[in-house]
């Protein structure tokens, strides 16, 4: 009772150092049942949980969630999943909206009124720009752009036929360009638990067979490990991560 009272306090201090840090809520989920499967798994072969995460559980949590330190990484991950999701309702709606708006001004203004074209133009590139600050998604910023071409053409005397055909071109292409940069620049899923060791080394702490699990220590963490290899790794020798296979680690030799 008391080894089990021992897991659930571990993984409850983890757990809240995990949310207080700011780590996803998913990934707080999925590290809090392979934490716990872990510690079970070590308690069935009498390790402690102590001996597991060592004397210090704020820094065993931190080894586990300092991929998500970085605000900066979960801010590209978020505006290039944006960008790539975007549907393509959403863009034709948007050069609707706005060629519906340079349609009315050419019905109720005089073609030759070139600053109320300007003006126009204008005010819609800073209304997109802004748009996109806000939503960081990569999308707007196309139309800002196509809008901003055309209140230049408007100023050199462009006719409102060629500003609107080259709004839509501009935009298009600035549309399609950014969502190739997102998708080209999207950060790699960062591992989740003991994902993050596969390519680590370790030492084995308790023979490791084909037929027979043991035990190794990655880092300052204590770990099941198992092996299909035929070879067998006794105490003290190094292997290295392969795979993750349940709460165990797939080892090889180096």
């Amino acid at each position: 009772m008391k080894q089990q009272a021992d897991i659930e306090a571990i993984v409850a201090e983890c757990v809240t150092y995990w949310i207080s840090t700011g780590v996803p809520r998913k990934a707080t989920k999925d590290m809090q049942v392979e934490l716990t499967a872990h510690l079970h798994d070590a308690a069935a072969e009498s390790k402690t949980p102590n001996a597991v995460v060592g004397p210090d559980v704020r820094t065993f949590a931190e080894s586990w969630a300092s991929a998500y330190r970085d605000p900066r990484t979960v801010s590209q991950s978020t505006t290039t999943q944006r960008a790539a999701k975007l549907p393509w309702w959403v863009a034709v709606g948007a050069i609707t909206l706005v060629t519906a708006g340079a349609l009315a001004i050419e019905r109720k203004q005089d073609m030759d009124d070139i600053g109320i074209q300007i003006a126009f133009w204008a005010i819609t590139a800073v209304a997109l720009a802004i748009g996109e600050i806000f939503t960081a998604g990569f999308f707007l910023i196309s139309f800002a752009v196509g809008a901003g071409v055309a209140a230049a053409l408007a100023a050199s005397g462009v006719n409102e036929p060629i500003q609107i055909l080259v709004f839509l071109v501009v935009s298009v292409i600035g549309l399609v360009w950014t969502r190739q940069y997102a998708l080209q620049t999207r950060p790699p899923l960062i591992p989740v638990g003991a994902d993050r060791y596969i390519g680590d080394e370790g030492v084995v702490e308790r023979a490791i067979s084909r037929h027979s699990a043991g035990r190794v220590r990655v880092g300052s963490e204590d770990w099941r490990a198992v092996t299909d290899s035929d070879e067998t790794f006794e105490v003290g020798a190094a292997v290295t991560v392969v795979a993750i296979r349940g709460t165990s680690l797939v080892v090889e030799g180096r």
